[in-house]
C-alpha cells in the first residue's frame, strides 16, 4: 500500500546507477532511492529527506520504504507497476522509477538495483513447516499468496531458471495445468468428475506441454525442465504421476485418442 501511494514522489529523479547501503546519519540529505540502514533494518528513500528517522510504518510522506524479505514480493511479468514498487527478482531487490509492465527488472532502465539489499528467494516466499504433513494438500500445493494459481516457490524458480520472458510465461501456463494433475492425484475418493471429452483434450495438452520441454532442453534453451521445477519433492512427483494416471483412466485407456504432436512449441517459443 506504502510504495502505491508514494508512486509521484518517486519519479523521474531516479538515476540509472545502484546504491549501496549506509548507516542513517540524521545530518544526511538523502535522495530518492539512496538505500540506509536503521536499527538493523534496511529502507530505501522514497524521496529527498533530510532529518526525518526511517521507521517501519505505513506514513506515505516520511520519505521512507521499510524493506525486508516479508515484504518484497516476487516479481511478476505480468503485473503493472507504479513508480515505488519494490520487487523481489531473482533474489535482486530493484525500486520502480516510474511506472512500468512487462520489462524485466535487470534489463529495463525503469527500474533500479538496491545492489546491497540481497534476499534468498526461499526467505520470502516459502518457509518449510517441520510440523506438517509433507504428504498433505497443503505441502503438495505449496504457497500461493497472490492467488494466481500458481504456487510461490514454482514462479520464483522459474523465473530464476529462465532469462527467456516467452519460456517464463510457458513455464507459469504449464504449472495451472500441472495443478490440476494434483488435483486429481490428491482427491481420496471419485469426487471429481470428468467427461472423457475432457480428459482427452487435458491429457494431450499435457503431452504437448512435456514434449515442447524436451524439445527446449534439447536445443540447450534450458538445463531443467518445468516438471522437474514443478515437482521438486517426492510427494509432487508421487501425486504428479497418480493425477495423469487418473486421468487417463477417465478416458478409459483409450490410447488412440492420444496426439503427438509434431511441433508441440507455441509459435512464440520459436528457435532463436
Amino acid at each position: 500500500m506504502k510504495n502505491q501511494l508514494i508512486a509521484l514522489a518517486i519519479g523521474l529523479s531516479l538515476s540509472v546507477g545502484t546504491q549501496a547501503s549506509v548507516p542513517w546519519d540524521k545530518d544526511t540529505a538523502y535522495s530518492a532511492g539512496d538505500v540506509v540502514k536503521h536499527n538493523g533494518e534496511s529502507f530505501v528513500a522514497s524521496h529527498w529527506t533530510q532529518g526525518a528517522t526511517p521507521e517501519i510504518n505505513d506514513i506515505p510522506w516520511d520519505g521512507w520504504i521499510h524493506l525486508n524479505g516479508s515484504t518484497v514480493t516476487t516479481y511478476a511479468h505480468e503485473q503493472a507497476y507504479v513508480g515505488g514498487s519494490v520487487v523481489n527478482y531473482k533474489g535482486d531487490v530493484y525500486l520502480a522509477k516510474w511506472w512500468v509492465k512487462g520489462e524485466y527488472p535487470s534489463h529495463s532502465s525503469a527500474w533500479r538495483l538496491l545492489e546491497d539489499f540481497n534476499l534468498k528467494l526461499s526467505s520470502s516466499i516459502e518457509e518449510p513447516d517441520s510440523n506438517i504433513n509433507l504428504k498433505s494438500p497443503e505441502a503438495v500445493h505449496g504457497q500461493d499468496i497472490d492467488k494466481d494459481g500458481i504456487r510461490d516457490s514454482y514462479k520464483a524458480a522459474v523465473i530464476e531458471k529462465y532469462d527467456s520472458p516467452d519460456i517464463v510465461q510457458f513455464a507459469l501456463a504449464v504449472s495451472l495445468e500441472y495443478a490440476d494433475l494434483h488435483v486429481l492425484g490428491l482427491q481420496q475418493t471419485e469426487t471429481i468428475k470428468i467427461s472423457k471429452e475432457d480428459a482427452v483434450t487435458k491429457y494431450n495438452s499435457i503431452i504437448a506441454f512435456e514434449r515442447c520441454a524436451l524439445q527446449l532442453l534439447r536445443e540447450g534453451r534450458i538445463n531443467e525442465t518445468p516438471l522437474q521445477l514443478f515437482a521438486d519433492s517426492i510427494y509432487r512427483a508421487l501425486y504428479y504421476r497418480l493425477g495423469k494416471e487418473r486421468l487417463f483412466k477417465a478416458m478409459n485407456y483409450d490410447f488412440d485418442a492420444l496426439v503427438i504432436p509434431q511441433s508441440p512449441c507455441p509459435q512464440t517459443l520459436g528457435k532463436e
